[in-house]
This record gives C-alpha cells, structure tokens and sequence, in this order.
C-alpha cells in the first residue's frame, strides 16, 4: 500500500478535491474542517466528535436526521369561540388545520390534538375526525359503523361546565408533497348546540372563562 504524506492539499484547476464515485476516503485519525464546508452528502461511518466550541448546522429543516428524530412541526392554536350545531353532518373547526411538507416519504407525521367544549346533557355526545388533504384518515374501522377518530361525551345540564377532549396519532403519508390536516365534529341531535373554547351559558361571570384548542403536525424521521 502507498502512502501519500502532505501538509496541505489544494483542487489544481479549482477550489475542490473531488473523491469520485465508488472510491472511499478513509479517515484513521482526525478529520477537521477549519472552515468551509463538507457537502455533498457523504456517508460517515465510525465515531465522530465536534470539540467543544464547534457545531454541525444544517442549511434547511431536516437536513440533519437520523431515524426517530424530529425534523419539523406545525401547529395551529384556536384561541376564539365557536358554535356548532351540525347534525349526523361533519363540519370544520375554524382554526384548528396546519399544513406541513414532508422531507421524505419514509416519514412519519405525529398528530396531536386537543378541543375544548361544552355541550348539552343530550345523551349522544359529539364525534371529531381528522382529514388529510381532505381525506378522513386514522378511523375506527367495524362493519358499517361511522367511522371517527374521537369522542367528546355530554357534559352536564348545567351550562356553565366546560371540559377538554384529547387524541393522537401517528400517520404515515409516503409523501413529500404539503399535507394539510384538519379537524371536523358533529353532534347527532338537531337543535342542540356545542360550543368550543367556552361554556354554553357565555353570560360574563367570572367562571365564563375563554380556553383554547390545538392542533399539532410533527415530522418524525423513518
């Protein structure tokens, strides 16, 4: 095996050394970049230290990964009041929707979610879903039942109670196209009304808080 042995090495015709493909530059001992940059995407095996002082910096979202991370997230914070009195008939949360582009289409998005509601002692409780790219996605899934992502069940005769219904879960799109996601509700009883981030009485006490809803979109490496 030759060996080479240089102080400094320089591009003859530019300012780059080019390792051409299918060859391999192995490192023994210490590799370090004093300044520039290292791209073009090289694979590095072994085990790599960055001194303390020194820092890896990615040029956009997701370009340092490693299965498991996160590589970006969204979210959609409702801080108003709205009503809703649908009927066996799903319809938008004003609000609560994010957009998000995955970098690879082995990623994962984590959803998660949480609504806060009132609503009348009706004894049928109120269902939500989420839509991808208006698509319902992460159902339940049983004979000719209606299918839905989550619950929130009656909550008192009284109105000025209020509560708080949560879900999560974890989709894989294959995709690395923007991805809109949202979330709709409806109620099975004419005539009866929801309200969300507020109670149903509204009347000004004290106890006549205003909360909010939420809805988040997280990019999880595959």
């Amino acid at each position: 095996m030759s060996k080479l042995y240089v102080d400094e090495m320089r591009g003859n015709t530019s300012t780059t050394i080019a390792i051409p493909s299918g060859q391999t530059l192995n490192v023994a001992g210490t590799l370090t970049a004093t300044s520039g940059t290292i791209s073009g995407g090289p694979a590095i095996s072994g085990s790599s230290t960055v001194p303390t002082g020194s820092k890896i910096s990615g040029a956009d979202t997701g370009s340092l990964t490693a299965p498991g991370i996160f590589i970006n997230a969204v979210s959609a914070c409702k801080t108003d009041s709205q009503s809703n009195a649908s009927n066996n008939s799903f319809a938008d949360i004003a609000g609560l929707s994010v957009t998000i582009t995955p970098k690879s289409t082995g990623s994962k998005i984590l959803l998660l979610c949480n609504i806060s509601l009132s609503c009348s002692d009706d004894a049928t409780g109120r269902s939500f879903r989420c839509l991808r790219n208006g698509t319902h996605i992460g159902g339940g899934s049983e004979g000719s039942r209606k299918s839905v992502n989550f619950f929130a069940s009656p909550m008192s005769t009284d109105q000025n109670m209020s509560g708080t219904t949560s879900w999560h879960y974890l989709d894989s799109p294959s995709s690395t196209s923007a991805l809109t996601y949202k979330i709709q509700m409806t109620g099975y009883n004419s005539g009866v009304t929801t309200w969300i981030n507020t109670n149903m009485s509204r009347g000004g006490q004290t106890y006549d808080d205003i909360a909010t809803s939420n809805l988040t979109a997280i990019e999880i490496a595959g």
